[in-house]
């Protein structure tokens, strides 16, 4: 009975403070609104600013790679993420989103994509342009 007591005690003491900080790795929810009449596909990374070219982009952005990232006419999406937490740890980091039609995807290929930079948008934001956009960014 004494053991069973001991170990029911330890046990609510280590889930009680095993434990002494919450780490949430999302910080942020930044919304991007598409104002167009057509789909957009969207993809983000943490670069430096020197740093705009597509081929660090880590898989092609293809029809079956960009299902889920896709944005609908007049809709938006929000992407709950740690932008704050990195963005702070590192100055010289950006967030970069890089907006692509999706007509544009499904029609061409990656490689002609990624070498004539078949862009419809790139936005470069740091912390404080995040925070003076309320974390919202609306295309076009």
């Amino acid at each position: 009975m004494k053991i069973t007591r001991y170990f029911i005690i330890t046990s609510v003491l280590l889930v009680i403070i095993g434990c002494p900080y919450e780490i949430d790795p999302i910080d942020s929810e930044l919304t991007i609104i598409n104002n167009s009449d057509s789909e957009i596909v969207y993809y983000f990374q943490l670069k430096t600013i020197n740093d705009t070219s597509l081929a660090t982009i880590s898989f092609p952005l293809i029809p079956e790679n960009t299902e889920s990232v896709i944005i609908q006419p007049q809709d938006n999406v929000v992407l709950r993420e740690g932008f704050k937490r990195i963005l702070k740890a590192d100055s010289s980091k950006v967030l970069m989103i890089y907006l692509f039609s999706r007509d544009t995807i499904k029609q061409v290929s990656w490689e002609r994509i990624r070498d004539e930079y078949l862009v419809l948008r790139r936005y470069d934001l740091t912390l404080e342009d995040l925070e003076a956009l309320n974390w919202t960014i609306e295309y076009p």
